[in-house]
């Protein structure tokens, strides 16, 4: 049985050896593209150890610092919306808000889980 080459296995060797670049790789399910993008920060952070272990600080405080910047590239969390919403929420939901509201609502006490 022959292997097939994907027609983007250039792209994918890319993905897997150019750590010092960001790149947007489109993926659709079943790919092994995303795969691809996990075992690059998954690399670095390898690579960090190895050289943490070897007493080279320097190189591997560079690894983690780019596998840190992958891992968070990839993810949408931004502790700024957060902290906006939490500020918005304060600002409207006061004691006079609530006492504004008392009464509204179901009267059962049964917590609700969303």
């Amino acid at each position: 049985m022959t292997a097939i080459t994907p027609p983007d296995q250039e792209a994918r060797e890319a993905v897997r050896s150019h750590l010092d670049v960001t790149m947007l790789v489109e993926a659709a399910a079943g790919t092994g593209k995303t795969t691809s993008l996990v075992d690059r920060y998954h690399l670095c952070f390898a690579l960090g150890k190895a050289y943490e272990d070897r007493g080279e600080y320097a190189e591997s405080w560079g690894y983690y610092e780019r596998g840190n910047a992958l891992k968070r590239a990839e993810s949408r969390y931004r502790p700024e919306l957060i902290e906006l919403n939490t500020a918005n929420q304060r600002s409207v939901c006061t004691r006079k808000f609530f006492e504004q509201r008392t009464g509204y609502g179901v009267a059962n006490t049964a917590p609700i889980f969303v």
